[in-house]
């Protein structure tokens, strides 16, 4: 059927035009949605049809960074943590090591979707690591009596002992204004002192070992995890009936910005917010995020955290703008990657969760 040219010319003015720049974050947006969906059901072959669209992105990451995914501040922070950390002797071979392991279909070049999966992989080990071996420290610190309980004086002698202070030094140390301690020691206690209080729920002075396990890795700790849940309701369940809507999830005003969920929200349009919502949280597409689907959603091995460290990776080590890292190019950036989740998961997770 023939459409005379001037009804069809009437009908491509009657639909509403988006700028460009509106157009590419939107794509760019689903685009992002979309990877992180690959990673989270993996397809048989390496080279997915998501990944294929990735690296015939031209500035693909770059604009994931910067106009899609308001990863700035986390940028900041990650490039801050390889300022202040020290080069060790063997980056190389760990660098190289981790490239190897990273390297799925051995090309010798990462894409974006194959250093989310490590950084995934990566992230999912320190957890299992963190709750499998907490039962095993607090037993080695719980000794005087062994109560199932850790008191903060037992603590404070198992701290001194790790930093390699003998056991005559620690019984003439005045535990309340810590004398004869160096004052980077000094800082280390005041700064354990206080995430101590936020752990203990039932009894600032002692800490059972579910609380241990929140004081030492918070991010492995469930009850640490139902807080942040708790907080997501708080700031977003307008009606009060313990579930998040995407319009609740989508609609935020920027009435507090010290607040870090509202933080994060606001640097995404409503757009943004609403597939969020749709491709991350609702599983079920039932239009409704129960406490479970926000529990999976706020937690560490959620994969939306690893793809996100991926593309900051790639935005500042991907000279080239090819899409893909060699080896090269992470030496080159070799601090970055050391101070990232793709080597230094425990440390980079709980400067992020304290």
């Amino acid at each position: 059927m023939k459409i005379p040219i001037n009804k069809l010319t009437k009908l491509l003015k009657s639909i509403p035009q988006w700028s460009t720049t509106m157009t590419v974050t939107v794509c760019l947006y689903i685009l992002f949605i979309m990877v992180v969906l690959s990673i989270s059901f993996p397809l048989k072959s390496h080279k997915t049809k998501v990944e294929t669209i990735v690296n015939e992105r031209a500035n693909g990451i770059a604009d994931l960074d910067n106009d899609a995914n308001g990863l700035g501040q986390n940028e900041q922070k990650l490039l801050q943590r390889a300022r202040d950390l020290s080069t060790a002797n063997n980056r190389t071979d760990i660098l190289r090591d981790a490239f190897q392991k990273a390297d799925l279909d051995g090309d010798a070049l990462l894409s974006l979707q194959e250093l989310a999966r490590y950084i995934n992989r990566r992230i999912r080990e320190h957890i299992d690591a963190s709750i499998r071996n907490n039962p095993i420290l607090f037993s080695e610190i719980d000794q005087s009596p062994r109560n199932g309980l850790i008191t903060w004086d037992e603590y404070y002698v198992y701290f001194l002992k790790s930093l390699g202070y003998d056991d005559a030094f620690i019984r003439q140390v005045d535990r309340k204004r810590n004398s004869n301690l160096d004052r980077k020691t000094k800082e280390l206690l005041m700064r354990d002192k206080a995430l101590w209080n936020e752990a203990a729920r039932s009894d600032s002075y002692t800490l059972t070992l579910d609380e241990f396990l929140a004081f030492k890795h918070p991010e492995s700790s469930a009850a640490n995890l139902l807080s942040l849940v708790d907080d997501l309701l708080r700031q977003f369940d307008e009606d009060g009936d313990d579930h998040l809507t995407m319009d609740e999830f989508s609609n935020v005003v920027a009435d507090d910005l010290d607040d870090k969920w509202r933080q994060y929200m606001i640097e995404k349009n409503t757009f943004q917010r609403q597939e969020e919502f749709k491709r991350l949280i609702d599983k079920n597409h039932d239009g409704v995020a129960d406490r479970s689907e926000l529990l999976s959603y706020v937690s560490p091995k959620h994969p939306r955290h690893a793809l996100q460290e991926a593309a900051i990776l790639f935005n500042i080590a991907d000279r080239n703008k090819d899409q893909r890292l060699s080896l090269r190019e992470l030496e080159e950036a070799g601090n970055v990657f050391m101070a990232s989740r793709m080597i230094n998961s425990a440390q980079t997770f709980h400067d992020d969760f304290r």
